[in-house]
C-alpha cells in the first residue's frame, strides 16, 4: 500500500478521500487555490500547497503546477477524485511519465471510453445494446439533419466528450434542429475543445441506472450492484439511490452482466461506472436497456453502493492502483438494506435554482452524522462555520447519505435528518429536496428521468403567504440579535412604561409587498394589523426561529439570514423569502427595470452587444457564469445600449449595475 499520495481536488471530495488514507496510515498532500485558502481540505491534509488563483484553468486544471508540487513532497501516486483532472488521458499519462502511480484505469481506457462515439464503436462491437441513433464521424449540418430526420423526433443533441450535461440539447421538432445543433456545437467546443457530436434517440420516461465495477491487473471483476440516478436537474443528478427500486431481478442480473462485459472488453483496471438508460416497461412490452457511457473514476453517488454493500470504495481504488489483487470476490459481496443520497447545493430554487454565494455563519447537521463512514446517517462535506461558498465551483457543498432496513425507512431518516440540517447566511435546496422525498410519486417508486420537469412547478410553487408568516418576519424585524445579552433589557424592543409604540414594517415576501403595523402587548404579545385586520399573538423568540402561539396552538417558524435585509422563513417544507423595504427600495430607483444588475457573483462570459446597439425586448444581451452555471441577462424593453458597465471576462459582484437600456 501506498505511504503518501497527493490528491489533486478540493472540498467534499479530497476530505473523503483523506479519511480513508488517515484510517490506513497514509500521508496526504493537498493542493489548494487562493480562493480555498483555509479550506477544509487544506486543514485535513497532512500538508497542502497553493497553487494558483481561483480559476480553475490556473490552479486546479493546471497539470503542470500539480505534478510539480507532487514531485516535490516526494509522494508515491495521484488521485483525481472525480471532475477536475479525473478522466483527462493526458494527465494520466504525465502522471505515469513522471515515475508516479495514477489512481484510476490507464490513460487510453479514459481515452478510450471519454469520447461517447469510441464507446458506442465498442459496445456494439460486443453486441451489446446501445441507444438508437448517430455516432459517426461526419458532421455537416445537413448529413446531421438527415441523420436526425431517420432516427425521428424527439431526439437529443450530444458532445461526444466530455459530461455532466454540458452542451446537451433536447430537439423536439424539425424546424428547430439546426440552430440547436450550432448552440450544442459551439457549447461543447467551448467546454471540452471538442465540436464533434453524437445524436441519440429521445426517451419520453426512460430510468437512469448504472452499475459499480471493480477490477485489478489479475483478470479480476466485480461489481457492487445498481444504482438508480434517475432525479436529475438539467441532466444533472440530485437524488441517487441503491439498490434500484421496483427493478425486476431478471433485468438487474443482465445489468450486472453487461457492466462487466464492458469492462473485460476494454481491460479495465480501477474503478468505474457503467451507465444505463432503462426504458419504462409496460404490459406488452418487458423493460429494455441501452449502454451509454462508462466514467471511469469515482462516482460522486458512490457513498449509497458503499452503504449496502459495507465496502471502502476509496481503499479498493488505492489497493488496485498500489499493485495487489482484488480482495473480495463477487459471492462475498452482499446487498444489505436500502440506501438514499442527496445532494446539498448552495442555490435557490424559488429564484430560477441561482447559485447562493455568501459565508456561512451558522451550521446545524444532522443528529448522530457520521462523516465520510458508512453508517444510517452519513454525511460527506468540506463545509464549517465561517466557509465562503465562492462563485469559482460547483454549488454542491454537501451530500447526506442516509441508509435504513429498506427504502421506506431510508425515505423516514432522510426526512427527518434534512429537517435537523440547518445552514445560515446562504440559501440551499434542502426544502426542495425534503418537497421531492414527501411526493407520493416518489414514495411509491415511479420515477424516472423526466421526473423533475413533470413535478417541478408543485415543488418549487410559492405557498401561500398566510398571517403568521407575515408575523413571523415582523417578530425577525425587531428583535434581530440572534443571541440574548444577558440584558433583559435589550428585549424590550419598542415597549415603553405607558403605552406601546406603533410602529410599521416594509417588506416583501417571495416578492409581493406588505406595510404591517405592530405594537406590543406586553413583554410576550404582539399586535398585528395586516390588510386591515388585527391579530394578536403569543410568541416566544429563540435563536434562529420564533415560536408563535395563537388561540393555544404553538408554531415555530424558522430563520436563515441571506444577508443585513434578506433572510428566509420556514414552514412546514416551505420557504419564504424577505426583503426589508430599506433594501428593496435601492432597486426602485427611478428607471431600475432598465437599469440590469448581476443577480450574482460571477464572470462575463459572453457579450452580445456594445453602447448603441439597438435591441428588443427579450434579446439576450450578455452571459454570466458561475459555479458552473450560465446565466442570460434579457433586454427588458425595446431600446438602445448605454452605460455599458461590464467586458467580456470581468467579475461582476451582486447587484452590481452591467448596464442600461434606454427605450
Amino acid at each position: 500500500m501506498f505511504k503518501k499520495i497527493l490528491i489533486a481536488n478540493r472540498s467534499e471530495i479530497a476530505c473523503r478521500i483523506i479519511s480513508t488514507c488517515k484510517r490506513l496510515g497514509i500521508e496526504t498532500v493537498t493542493v489548494h487555490s487562493e480562493a480555498d485558502i483555509g479550506s477544509k481540505h487544506t486543514k485535513m491534509a497532512d500538508k497542502s500547497v497553493l497553487i494558483g488563483p481561483a480559476d480553475i484553468k490556473q490552479s486546479y486544471l493546471s497539470m503542470e503546477a500539480i505534478l510539480n508540487v507532487a514531485i516535490e513532497n516526494n509522494v508515491e501516486a495521484i488521485h483525481p477524485g472525480y471532475g477536475f483532472l479525473s478522466e483527462n488521458p493526458e494527465f494520466a499519462s504525465m502522471v505515469l511519465e513522471n515515475g508516479l502511480k495514477f489512481i484510476g484505469p490507464k490513460p487510453e481506457t479514459i481515452r478510450l471510453m471519454g469520447m461517447k462515439d469510441q464507446a458506442k464503436d465498442m459496445a456494439m462491437a460486443s453486441e451489446i445494446p446501445v441507444i438508437p441513433g448517430y455516432h459517426g464521424n461526419i458532421q455537416s449540418h445537413d448529413f446531421l439533419y438527415s441523420k436526425a430526420l431517420e432516427v425521428e423526433f424527439p431526439i437529443l443533441i450530444k458532445p461526444r466528450a466530455g459530461g455532466g450535461g454540458k452542451g446537451m440539447r433536447l430537439v423536439t421538432s424539425s424546424e428547430n434542429f439546426l440552430s440547436e445543433l450550432e448552440a450544442a456545437k459551439s457549447e461543447s467546443l467551448a467546454v471540452f475543445g471538442d465540436d464533434q457530436i453524437i445524436l441519440e434517440k429521445y426517451f419520453e420516461s426512460p430510468r437512469h441506472i448504472e452499475v459499480q465495477v471493480f477490477a485489478d491487473d489479475f483478470g479480476n471483476y466485480i461489481h457492487t450492484f445498481e444504482r438508480e440516478c434517475s432525479i436529475q436537474r438539467r441532466y444533472q443528478k440530485l437524488i441517487e439511490e441503491a439498490p434500484a427500486p421496483f427493478l425486476s431481478g431478471e433485468i438487474k442480473e443482465s445489468l450486472y452482466e453487461t457492466a462487466l462485459k464492458v469492462a473485460k472488453e476494454i481491460n479495465y483496471s480501477g474503478a468505474g461506472t457503467v451507465e444505463f438508460l432503462v426504458s419504462s416497461s409496460s404490459e406488452d412490452k418487458e423493460d429494455e436497456f441501452f449502454f451509454m457511457e462508462m466514467n471511469t473514476r469515482l462516482q460522486v453517488e458512490h457513498p449509497v453502493s458503499e452503504a449496502i454493500t459495507g465496502l471502502d470504495f476509496v481503499e479498493l481504488q488505492l489497493d488496485i492502483a498500489s499493485g495487489n489483487p482484488l480482495n473480495i470476490k463477487q459471492t462475498d459481496i452482499q446487498c444489505l438494506g436500502h440506501a438514499i443520497e442527496s445532494r446539498i447545493y448552495a442555490e435557490d430554487p424559488q429564484n430560477d435554482f441561482l447559485p447562493s454565494i455568501g459565508k456561512i455563519s451558522e451550521i446545524s447537521f444532522p443528529k448522530n452524522a457520521t462523516h465520510f463512514i458508512s453508517g444510517e446517517t452519513r454525511l460527506d462535506h468540506g463545509i464549517y462555520e465561517g466557509a465562503v461558498v465562492t462563485p469559482f465551483y460547483d454549488p454542491m457543498i454537501a451530500k447526506l447519505i442516509i441508509h435504513g432496513k429498506d427504502r421506506n425507512e431510508a425515505i423516514r431518516k432522510k426526512i427527518n435528518s434534512l429537517n435537523e440540517f440547518n445552514l445560515q447566511g446562504i440559501a440551499t435546496n434542502i426544502v426542495f429536496l425534503l418537497k421531492i422525498l414527501n411526493n407520493n410519486s416518489f414514495s411509491n417508486g415511479k420515477i424516472d428521468t423526466g421526473f423533475l420537469v413533470s413535478n417541478l412547478d408543485p415543488l418549487v410553487k410559492n405557498a401561500k403567504i398566510i398571517d403568521e408568516i407575515l408575523v413571523a418576519a415582523v417578530i425577525k424585524f425587531f428583535n434581530p440579535s440572534e443571541v440574548n445579552d444577558g440584558d433583559p433589557w435589550s428585549m424590550l424592543k419598542g415597549w415603553t412604561n405607558f403605552h406601546s409604540l406603533r410602529r410599521t414594517v416594509d417588506i416583501s415576501v417571495n416578492g409581493e409587498d406588505f406595510s404591517i403595523f405592530y405594537a406590543f402587548d406586553g413583554l410576550d404579545g404582539l399586535a398585528c394589523e395586516i390588510n386591515d385586520q388585527k391579530i394578536l399573538v403569543k410568541f416566544r423568540r429563540e435563536k434562529n426561529s420564533a415560536v408563535i402561539i395563537s388561540e393555544g396552538i404553538e408554531e415555530e417558524y424558522f430563520y436563515n439570514n441571506l444577508s443585513k435585509n434578506i433572510f428566509q422563513i420556514f414552514n412546514k417544507n416551505e420557504v419564504f423569502k424577505v426583503v426589508s423595504q430599506a433594501f428593496d427600495d435601492s432597486d426602485r430607483e427611478a428607471g431600475f427595470e432598465k437599469v440590469l444588475r448581476a443577480k450574482l457573483p460571477g464572470v462575463v462570459k459572453k457579450l452580445f452587444i456594445a453602447e448603441g446597439d439597438i435591441v428588443e425586448k427579450g434579446d439576450v444581451l450578455l452571459i454570466l457564469e458561475a459555479m458552473k452555471m450560465e446565466q442570460q441577462v434579457l433586454a427588458p424593453c425595446n431600446g438602445s445600449i448605454k452605460n455599458l458597465n461590464a467586458l467580456e471576462g470581468d467579475q461582476v459582484s451582486e447587484n452590481q449595475p452591467l448596464l442600461e437600456v434606454e427605450g
